[in-house]
């Protein structure tokens, strides 16, 4: 086997180790299912071992299969990496980048990320806007939204950049020992509450939670509500009432008084944050490169 070969289908074999499906390697290369197969057994063929058990239902590992991606599936991270560093060292950027972002991604996701890319290119001009909800990027004239996925459009390239967030619901110690805990997610109906709205609507946001297997969405009691997560996490140490918060910011919280979580079983399942932007920006290098750094910052914790 020629030193060139030896990486012929390894592409596709890693793409279909990691999705364990034929179709989605294809649709992340751009190319048939049946080509993709063909390199897999190709490469198979090269190496005289099976790599994958395959089925009309499923695709596993053989155990060749399962020692060459265990050792290859790391090294392709750091070739991403390695590839992406090498990418910040052409000519340097220049122009304006429009960021939309949601409240919550700001410190988690956007705030080191932003620094870092400040730093490598300062003749960039960065324009940021909170903006909370369901936002159309093109008609604000955004490059880049950052946002939690229910809230982004299908027709958007969408790209994780953060880990899995939690939700809980929170209240301060001195407001729990006066006012009792809620023991199930109704409960909080009785409870004073700090609720977020949208700015400019009436609309306002419903706390999700999972009882008996079923998801379900309650309206806290009216009372207090807020625009932005700053000033709820400001009244929530204040003892102010319960708050549906990320678990970063229960940590912020936690620095500043005691607080608890409560309804810990009831919780939904973690969002991700994504980065998204339209398709025609995808060979916009201030945005690529910019997206590059939020996913680097997001592997490295």
């Amino acid at each position: 086997m020629s030193a060139r070969d030896i990486f012929k289908g390894m592409h596709e074999f890693l793409l279909v180790g990691q999705t364990r499906n034929f179709r989605k390697a294809a649709e992340i290369i751009g190319v048939s299912p049946a080509a993709v197969g063909a390199s897999v057994k190709q490469l198979e063929s090269r190496l005289d071992q099976q790599l994958f058990h395959r089925t009309t239902r499923s695709v596993e590992f053989t155990p060749a299969g399962r020692l060459l991606f265990g050792r290859l599936n790391p090294s392709l991270d750091l070739l991403e990496d390695t590839v992406q560093e090498l990418s910040s060292l052409k000519t340097s950027l220049s122009g304006v980048l429009r960021i939309s972002v949601q409240s919550l991604a700001v410190e988690p996701v956007l705030a080191p990320a932003l620094a870092e890319f400040r730093e490598r290119y300062p003749d960039v001009q960065v324009v940021v806007e909170s903006r909370e909800g369901t936002i159309d990027i093109m008609h604000d004239g955004a490059d880049i939204g950052i946002r939690i996925g229910q809230y982004i459009s299908p027709e958007m390239v969408a790209v994780p950049v953060s880990r899995p967030t939690p939700w809980l619901v929170a209240g301060s110690t001195a407001f729990l020992e006066r006012y009792g805990r809620p023991q199930e997610p109704r409960d909080i109906l009785n409870f004073r509450c700090i609720r977020r709205s949208w700015i400019d609507s009436e609309r306002h946001y419903r706390w999700e939670f999972v009882q008996n297997d079923q998801s379900i969405r309650i309206d806290p009691p009216e009372g207090l509500t807020v625009t932005d997560f700053a000033t709820a996490i400001g009244l929530l140490t204040r003892d102010a009432g319960l708050c549906y918060i990320t678990d970063d910011m229960f940590r912020a919280a936690r620095t500043v008084t005691p607080v608890e979580q409560v309804l810990t079983d009831y919780m939904p399942p973690p969002d991700q944050i994504y980065a998204y932007y339209s398709p025609g920006m995808k060979n916009v290098r201030r945005v690529s490169v910019f997206v590059d750094t939020l996913r680097r910052r997001m592997k490295q914790g």
